[in-house]
């Protein structure tokens, strides 16, 4: 009997040192981890980034030419490359009033917030008002890293980005248009009827042939 209890308790005190050993062990899981992240916090705001890059591009037709009178596309592409949303994003171009119309759209646009590895676009239609070469000029964009109620304009959350440019773009007139493009066109029209003739001059030849064959055949009988 006595046996016995001295076992049960002998068990007892182990079962005992066991949970205040892991006790122990987790206490000090705890402090490690406290300690780690007091000496090495995770900074939220720096693994955020923004960055807006944007292309502007002029749609040409077969020749990079615009026509005096004849409408043109310009498209903007803003891309946020960055992993958070850019907010307040404004799109600024010009474009010289003497020298284009605005025909549908506007120079400038607006969106309220461009998501993380997101896009947006934004077109207009323009028409050429006189013949010369016109500079083109790259197009501006503001926008924030937070939204613009919690923005601080002396915080450096406001940035700039600049659009691609096709650079110089010379307009001419209809005619002088013609003029460049049609000797491509009469080169394809030469092009076009020397094929003609190396297709259908055999099939001509082949089919004068079977008709001589055929007659010098119904002779023979």
């Amino acid at each position: 009997m006595a046996r016995g209890a001295r076992f049960f308790l002998m068990a007892l005190a182990g079962i005992v040192a066991m949970h205040a050993a892991r006790a122990q062990v987790e206490d000090e899981v705890e402090e490690d981890a406290a300690v780690f992240e007091e000496e090495d916090p995770i900074d939220e705001e720096a693994a955020a980034s923004v960055f807006i890059a944007a292309n502007k591009a002029i749609e040409f037709g077969d020749v990079p030419l615009l026509v005096v009178g004849k409408e043109f596309t310009v498209t903007y592409e803003l891309f946020n490359l960055g992993n958070a949303p850019a907010y307040g994003v404004e799109l600024m171009d010009s474009w010289d009033d003497a020298s284009f119309e605005l025909v549908k759209g506007e120079a400038t646009a607006a969106f309220d917030r461009i998501e993380g590895d997101g896009s947006a676009k934004h077109t207009v239609v323009l028409r050429p008002l006189k013949e010369g070469v016109f500079d083109c000029t790259r197009a501006n964009i503001t926008y924030t890293t937070v939204p613009e109620d919690q923005a601080d304009e002396d915080a450096a959350e406001y940035r700039e980005a600049l659009t691609s440019t096709d650079g110089l773009v010379q307009v001419v007139t209809a005619a002088e248009y013609r003029r460049r493009t049609g000797s491509t066109t009469n080169e394809w029209l030469v092009v076009a009827a020397l094929s003609a003739l190396v297709v259908v001059g055999p099939m001509l030849s082949a089919n004068t042939a079977f008709k001589q064959l055929e007659i010098a055949a119904k002779k023979a009988r």
